[in-house]
């Protein structure tokens, strides 16, 4: 009978069972449940019956599969080792394609903290397929690392493939004794989405090295954050946001600050370094460049720096307002540097700006 309809109804027909076969396929999908109360040699298989370890419903689950993190307060969750990142344990290191959604980041806390020693380094979550999703929690207390070589890895949530979203990371790293040269989140590949996501209250104390808030790099997106009050010393790259290459738009950037040590040939900026990408309607307002007197900076700002060097960089749609960059002397704005013939900015509004030496707003390169 098929070949009797018309063409446009066998079209209608193929796709409607195209649909009723997607639908089963995902009927076969499991759902494991995770409580802080929980227990693992429980089913997992419904709310009554969770597990207590976000890694024991991982080991279960298939790639298809979806982990229900409820809502609790995580304060002794087993950490798994990561060949990608040695010496370092984590809550999870995701490669399967599976979606783990928590109750919402008010009520779903994940703590990184180390529960027998200081000096154990903890990350939070690692994701790495394109398919994976982590949602609705809160990812807080992990330990950073005081050396060089883990200053791009997200102590609290590394993206090197999957979507992060409607979560919050906080207060990563906030003891002298633990904070390093680690920002809490970094996203790194071009399927590396972070969205709706609250970094806040992170410190990475004075021998930090990687953005305060986010590091984003290899073609990652961020879009409709908010990063705020974020704090980094040492050399680091910016207090809010470092866009190594990427695209960051609709995000809000406000009350992050540094106290960067003045090194001949670095860069830095209270609320965003753009190198490579894309910056687009976006709001940098009241971050603060606190640098010392000493040495010769090469750029410098207390909002936003844009030096591409041989690579393309766009800034435009952004508000840059009310930042401070206490630098008296180098290439120095309380708003904007602009560096590099790559670089296009375009319908900036740049106010209330202040700085010790050169101007308040812009600065051209």
């Amino acid at each position: 009978m098929q070949r009797n309809l018309p063409p446009a109804l066998r079209r209608t027909r193929a796709a409607a069972l195209a649909l009723l076969a997607v639908a089963c396929a995902a009927s076969g999908a499991t759902t494991y449940y995770v409580s802080a109360t929980g227990d693992d040699s429980a089913s997992g298989l419904s709310a009554s019956t969770p597990l207590k370890n976000l890694l024991t419903a991982y080991g279960k689950a298939d790639d298809g599969d979806t982990i229900r993190l409820l809502a609790g307060d995580y304060d002794e969750l087993t950490t798994t080792a990561n060949a990608s990142d040695s010496g370092a344990d984590y809550l999870a290191v995701i490669t399967k394609d599976v979606t783990i959604l928590g109750d919402g980041p008010e009520t779903t806390i994940l703590h990184a903290r180390s529960v027998t020693s200081d000096s154990t380094r903890r990350g939070g979550i690692w994701l790495n397929n394109a398919n994976a999703l982590l949602s609705g929690v809160t990812v807080c207390d992990s330990n950073k690392n005081s050396g060089d070589a883990h200053k791009y890895i997200g102590a609290a949530v590394h993206v090197l493939a999957g979507t992060v979203s409607n979560c919050v990371f906080r207060h990563n790293g906030t003891a002298p004794a633990t904070a390093g040269r680690q920002g809490p989140v970094a996203l790194k590949g071009a399927n590396a989405l972070l969205t709706h996501c609250v970094v806040r209250d992170n410190i990475q104390f004075t021998s930090g090295k990687g953005a305060g808030g986010i590091y984003v790099a290899d073609g990652a997106t961020v879009r409709h954050c908010q990063v705020l009050r974020n704090f980094v010393g040492d050399v680091s790259s910016a207090g809010g946001i470092h866009i190594a290459n990427g695209t960051v738009t609709d995000t809000l950037v406000a009350g992050n600050s540094g106290f960067f040590t003045f090194v001949s040939g670095t860069t830095c900026a209270g609320g965003v370094l753009l190198e490579r990408g894309t910056l687009e309607r976006c709001v940098i307002v009241a971050n603060t460049n606190a640098a010392p007197n000493t040495g010769t900076a090469r750029l410098y700002a207390g909002g936003l720096v844009v030096a591409p060097g041989s690579y393309s960089a766009t800034a435009r749609n952004c508000l840059v307002a009310q930042n401070i960059c206490a630098a008296m002397q180098g290439n120095v704005a309380g708003g904007v540097v602009v560096s590099g013939n790559s670089s296009t900015v375009s319908h900036l509004t740049i106010a209330d700006n202040v700085t010790g030496a050169g101007p308040s707003g812009l600065l051209l390169l």
